[in-house]
């Protein structure tokens, strides 16, 4: 599959021009519309979902340019006989506008936003524990059992900065008095549009973007819930449920 940027319509954009007060107009729209699709296919999501989002900035852009080659302004027209009902487009302009532009910002927030890293966040919830007394021993746990360089790394900062007590369960588990049962996290189906991956018997779906509401009713169907913490959606592993998010990106494709 190739991504298609279809053209605008020229005579749109020349009539644009020739109604606008600089004869620009519709140049000015033909150029932002090429930036925004560029700006799309930066993101790196997966053919299908650009060339979704692409065909929905083609559909505002055709729509923004129609309105742009009708409206005539006062000074172009000039104030003699003017009428405005018919060649003022400004109110529809600017509403069209602001529609897409709120649209496109969520668009890019979710295609843009970073990965989410469990063990960069349990480092984060350990120096704020640390810091500020409270208790993290479950957290110390979890770190060593998901990625124990990362784990002895965050030990030996914090350990430098306030020695670790021998009762604590960090210095258990750096000196190995205490073992934390390994993490492993199995990849189930990736591409560039969401993750599925399973551990401690759980499925964990991770989307890019947010999904439509007729996938989200499928997984809701499979006892699929929203994890806030990994920022996904989690199930209880069953071998029928492996082989189901295995399918989703053929049988849920448009809802992706």
């Amino acid at each position: 599959m190739n991504i298609e940027i279809k053209q605008l319509d020229q005579r749109l954009i020349e009539s644009a021009n020739m109604h606008s007060f600089g004869g620009k107009r519709g140049d000015i729209d033909a150029h932002e519309y090429e930036v925004y699709c560029y700006r799309v296919l930066s993101w790196g999501l997966s053919e299908r979902k650009t060339q979704k989002i692409i065909d929905k900035v083609y559909q505002y852009f055709s729509r923004s340019l129609s309105l742009d080659a009708q409206h005539v302004s006062v000074a172009v027209a000039g104030a003699s006989n003017y009428n405005a009902k018919r060649l003022d487009k400004t109110d529809q302009i600017l509403k069209t506008s602001s529609e897409f532009c709120e649209w496109f910002d969520e668009m890019a927030k979710q295609a843009t936003r970073k990965e989410y890293s469990r063990v960069e966040e349990l480092e984060k919830q350990i120096i704020f524990g640390e810091c500020a007394g409270f208790a993290v021993t479950k957290e110390w746990k979890e770190l060593a059992a998901r990625d124990v360089a990362h784990f002895e790394k965050l030990y030996r900062v914090l350990d430098e900065k306030t020695p670790f007590k021998k009762q604590t369960m960090a210095y258990k588990l750096y000196h190995r008095l205490a073992e934390a049962e390994p993490i492993v996290t199995e990849v189930l189906y990736q591409d560039n549009d969401f993750k599925v991956f399973e551990e401690q018997g759980k499925i964990f779906i991770a989307f890019r973007m947010m999904p439509m509401q007729h996938l989200k009713v499928a997984l809701k169907s499979r006892r699929f819930f929203w994890n806030n913490t990994f920022r996904a959606w989690q199930a209880t592993a069953t071998d029928e449920l492996r082989e189901w998010v295995k399918t989703i990106a053929e049988k849920y494709e448009q809802w992706i």
